[in-house]
């Protein structure tokens, strides 16, 4: 598993971070799936879109500090 510190530094895209954050997490969605979720997320080049999206599948983000 990969350190938190190997998924957001050297900072990459944002579907890139989901993709490894829900690698991480053992939830089974496609990378077709986080394309579409951020497509549709009026901030979706932004960390925003990240915590949005993963409270939208049922997770707080402020659980995981």
């Amino acid at each position: 598993m990969k350190k938190i510190d190997d998924i957001f530094w050297p900072m990459g895209n944002v579907e890139e971070i989901l993709m490894e954050l829900y690698d991480c997490l053992s939830l089974k969605v496609t990378k077709r799936t986080i394309h579409e979720e951020l497509l549709s997320h009026p901030n979706n080049s932004s960390l925003l879109a990240i915590s949005d999206i993963l409270s939208f599948w049922g997770l707080k983000t402020n659980q995981c500090k």
